[in-house]
């Protein structure tokens, strides 16, 4: 899974090259783009933004995807239930 910046596409192809080069499936997220197309398995298309807007857009696929993930693999996300993901330092 990589997830690629406007202006991080060319380090994320080769990123993205040397994992499909052993055999790996590359998913990219980022903006429409021919390289990431080319050289990515699939391409999730985020909307045209700022590199600072960029990255937060990109989050909301990925937890879609990890919850329709853990489903798919018999696991509760939710567990244990309502759990606080927070940490509070004192």
């Amino acid at each position: 899974m990589f997830v690629a910046g406007p202006t991080d596409v060319g380090l994320i192809v080769s990123g993205i090259n040397e994992v499909t080069c052993r055999g790996a499936r590359a998913i990219a997220i980022g903006e429409e783009d021919a390289r990431l197309r080319a050289n990515a398995s699939d391409l999730i298309v985020l909307p045209k933004s700022t590199p600072e807007i960029a990255s937060l857009l990109a989050v909301l696929p990925l937890q879609l995807l990890s919850y329709y993930m853990s489903v798919l693999r018999g696991f509760d996300p939710d567990f244990p239930r309502n759990l606080s993901k927070t940490l509070t330092v004192d």
